[in-house]
Order: C-alpha cells, then sequence, then structure tokens
C-alpha cells in the first residue's frame, strides 16, 4: 500500500457524509494518536476486502478482577503497528449509581493514560467500555481505576431507604452500606 493511500479512507469518508452523528467523524478527531490512526486505516482496509481483521484472543487475565477484557489481535499488525493489540475493557457500574462530571473525567484521564482514549458507553448497563490497549497496560489501567474507585463511584450516590417485597423478608442474608459508600454483602448463616 503506498502511503498516499495507506493514509486514504474514501469508504470511511462515506459514513461521514449522512444526516447522522458518525462513529468516523469522532475516530478522526482522535487520529493523532497512532493507534486511533491505525485503527481508522484497518478498518478502511476491512471494508475494502469486505473481511474483518480483528483476532479475538478470549478473556485476558487481571490480578483480583474476574474479567472484563477481551484480547483483540490485528492480523494485519506488521501493517498497522500500533493496533497489533487492541484490547476492549469493560468497567462495570454499580448498579443504580451515577457518574458525575469528575468521575468520568477522572476516568477519562486514567484511559488517557493507558489506551487509545477511545471509549463508548455500553446503554443497557452503564458500563464504561474502554476501546483500544496493549496486554502490558491492563494491570497498570486496573491498578489505577482501583486506586481511584473511591473518587470516581460511591460517594456521589443518593442512598434511599426502600422496603424489602415480602417474599425477600426475612432472605438470610445482611446488606450494609459503609459510610465511605461500598456496598457490603455478608451471609450470616455460612
Amino acid at each position: 500500500m503506498t502511503e498516499e493511500k495507506k493514509g486514504s479512507t474514501p469508504l470511511l469518508d462515506e459514513l461521514e457524509s449522512g444526516p447522522w452523528p458518525s462513529f468516523v467523524k469522532e475516530m478522526k478527531k482522535e487520529a493523532f494518536r497512532p493507534m486511533t490512526r491505525d485503527a481508522l486505516l484497518q478498518l478502511e482496509r476491512s471494508y475494502e476486502e469486505h473481511l474483518s481483521h480483528w483476532k479475538h484472543g478470549g478473556l485476558v487475565g487481571v490480578m483480583g478482577y474476574g474479567g472484563g477484557v477481551i484480547g483483540r489481535y490485528s492480523d494485519l499488525a506488521d501493517e498497522f503497528p500500533a493496533v497489533a493489540e487492541f484490547h476492549t475493557h469493560r468497567v462495570n457500574q454499580p448498579s443504580g449509581w451515577f457518574y458525575t462530571a469528575d468521575a468520568l473525567r477522572t476516568l477519562c484521564d486514567i484511559w488517557d493514560k493507558h489506551g487509545s482514549g477511545l471509549t463508548n458507553m455500553h446503554g443497557s448497563t452503564g458500563d464504561i467500555v474502554f476501546l483500544g490497549s496493549t496486554t502490558e497496560a491492563i494491570e497498570p489501567l486496573f491498578a489505577d481505576l482501583t486506586e481511584a474507585s473511591p473518587a470516581v463511584l460511591p460517594l456521589q450516590v443518593q442512598v434511599q431507604v426502600c422496603r424489602l417485597p415480602e417474599r425477600l423478608r426475612g432472605v438470610d442474608r445482611a446488606l450494609r452500606l459503609r459510610c465511605d459508600g461500598r456496598l457490603e454483602g455478608r451471609d450470616s448463616g455460612r
């Protein structure tokens, strides 16, 4: 592929021409980052060839975290080295909690430090999806997320007391909300 053609994305450009928002337009704003630029170029190639060049490597283990990382690898790593590894991280939002703008800024700052800077929100769960990191960045990313979690998650929560439905009363499980905002569960009969 020539240098002129390598930087050209005519098929992706078409996706910017319609009246709807375009992920391509947003990605191009971040194309100053090598990982994002190579992701766009590989995507263009996939559209040309009608073939995905992503190979999935399953879940990548993180000490102290039970999943949430999907391994992705490019089969065109020689041509697009910045996306040789392009793992996806799904950061779970605790149920019923909301992020403040400051919390989102903290998460994005952490992601800028360890990954491509590309994100999306998983609509039905509220999870934040971080798109594109190397294997080497996984554990430092989760270490920073763990360190930041008190600032990012629980302190913004408004706690409301609710009554258990009749059918759940007497369940042998005690749940307490500690002062720092973390939900703690314990089984009293085990």
